[in-house]
């Protein structure tokens, strides 16, 4: 070598043993490895962070989002049993109308009252002077037919006669008074029938209005021959009964006006029969809060 030839003294070799060897090979694979899986987990936590990212929520406007889907509809609840609407209940014809708010007398412009000598009564001394009275002293079911004592277009005319040629929405009946003498009373629930039928004939819309016989005073009813309260509260009856096969409406009128018995007043009428001022304006109120709309 070119050592000795300078006159230099050749380096010192350091011979190393085998086991030391491979303790240096060892490790430097190890420095290697780590400088390796270094490398590898920077790479490796740059991706997750990458990937863990949360995405930005889609705007309103982008086209690329699928709409939300609607909500599952839903049926409306039901309401409770209690609240379910009632179904209609028909009317009952065989009771008297019941108490309603009152009316004015404007609901009487186009009401006709058939009746005798007591209806003469109510209209002359209520003012009732807005409706049509087809009255007479001494009418009865038969005679509406036949007796001419309807003043009209300066003619004679029957009741019913006059109520053809009549306009009008409503009829107000109250007949039998003088009936009670009849020794049947069939036949007067047979002819009374048939005026409601000729009035419906005549206008089949009409509101028809039976009502109650009133009944007269004890008195009277004790010592007339026939005009007896006992019979006026059967044929009351009979027309209760006829309210309702007709399916007309029936007023129990008597309630404003007789006295606990059942009888009117002996200050109600000065003949027992007959209605003094005050008592047909009770009757008029009691009609103006008992009527079907």
């Amino acid at each position: 070598m070119q050592y000795y030839r300078m006159g230099l003294a050749a380096p010192k070799r350091r011979n190393l043993n085998p086991r030391k060897r491979r303790i240096r090979r060892r490790r430097l694979c190890l420095l290697l490895a780590a400088v390796l899986l270094f490398s590898a987990a920077l790479g490796i936590a740059s991706a997750c962070a990458q990937s863990g990212r949360e995405p930005a929520p889609p705007s309103a406007a982008d086209p690329e989002q699928p709409p939300a889907a609607d909500p599952p509809s839903r049926e409306p609840p039901r309401p409770p049993e209690d609240r379910l609407p009632e179904p209609d209940v028909p009317y009952l014809y065989s009771e008297p109308v019941p108490v309603s708010e009152a009316v004015g007398l404007s609901y009487f412009d186009d009401a006709v009252f058939i009746g005798d000598s007591r209806t003469e009564g109510l209209l002359l001394n209520t003012g009732l002077t807005n409706a049509t009275g087809y009255v007479h002293k001494g009418l009865m079911v038969d005679t509406v037919f036949t007796k001419k004592v309807i003043n009209k277009n300066g003619r004679k005319l029957s009741v019913i006669d006059a109520l053809r040629e009549t306009d009008f929405a409503k009829v107000y009946l109250m007949l039998g008074i003088n009936e009670t003498g009849w020794p049947y009373s069939s036949v007067f629930i047979e002819k009374y029938g048939e005026i409601i039928d000729t009035v419906r004939e005549i206008n089949p819309e009409a509101v028809i209005y039976i009502q109650e016989i009133i009944p007269v005073s004890e008195k009277v009813s004790s010592t007339h021959s026939y005009v007896k309260n006992d019979k006026i509260a059967e044929r009351n009856g009979l027309l209760a009964n006829l309210a309702a096969e007709k399916q007309v409406y029936y007023i129990d009128v008597s309630a404003a006006v007789v006295s606990e018995d059942g009888s009117l007043p002996e200050d109600a009428a000065t003949d027992g029969i007959h209605l003094k001022k005050e008592y047909c304006q009770k009757w008029l109120d009691y009609l103006k809060t008992h009527t079907v709309m």
